[in-house]
């Protein structure tokens, strides 16, 4: 994807649960491509790492996502101030707490609502599919992160949200670079107009 072509100049993009592989990659596109990016992690020395790679366009935040009052206050003090993107990598970085994840999708979608939309109203989770050998426990909240993305649309659709979902199936995103992966990250983010919400692309096999 050419990333001068993005529209992403001078836009806001907030990455949670940035310190994953594929979050580091997207915070390097975005910042690459002249967003203003805000990472948030609870590992200083993986936050540290993804500012190395812009350190003009690259703000850090160390903030433990799962967590309800870091939550609250971090909403508090961004406010309304016009968000562009809301990327969720919290499945991706907290694989054995997807309960939580969910709750906290959940609640910085919900928080952040007027900030987004002020902005370009752009929502995107991004989670793994299960196969045969996931656990009893996560295949069971399988159901539920299919139908978050259709879930949180319909809540927010009159605010002018879009709220989407990557589901990375076996083999998708197993590299840092996930090409596919981050190019149809970019695609579901960009700043124009688009009527595409509450939808779920499948990436990679499907081995459920």
């Amino acid at each position: 994807m050419n990333q001068g072509s993005c529209g992403f100049a001078g836009r806001s993009v907030l990455l949670i649960g940035a310190g994953c592989a594929l979050g580091r990659v997207l915070a390097r596109l975005y910042a690459n491509a002249g967003a203003r990016v805000v990472v948030i992690d609870n590992d200083e020395d993986q936050l540290l790492t993804i500012a190395k790679q812009n350190r003009d366009q690259i703000s850090t935040l160390r903030l433990n996502c799962l967590d309800a009052t870091q939550l609250t206050n971090f909403i508090n003090i961004w406010s309304d101030e016009p968000l562009d993107a809301l990327v969720h990598l919290q499945p991706l970085r907290h694989l054995g707490a997807q309960g939580r994840g969910i709750a906290s999708i959940v609640r910085l979608t919900e928080g952040l609502a007027p900030a987004l939309a002020r902005g370009q109203g752009r929502v995107l989770i991004l989670y793994r599919g299960t196969t045969s050998t996931t656990s009893l426990q996560k295949r069971a909240l399988s159901p539920a992160w299919d139908r978050l993305s259709n879930l949180l649309s319909g809540q927010f659709s009159g605010d002018g949200l879009r709220v989407n979902a990557l589901r990375l199936n076996a083999g998708a995103g197993e590299s840092v670079s996930g090409r596919q992966v981050v190019e149809s990250a970019l695609m579901l983010t960009q700043p124009r107009p688009s009527e595409i919400t509450g939808a779920v692309l499948h990436l990679g096999a499907d081995t459920d």
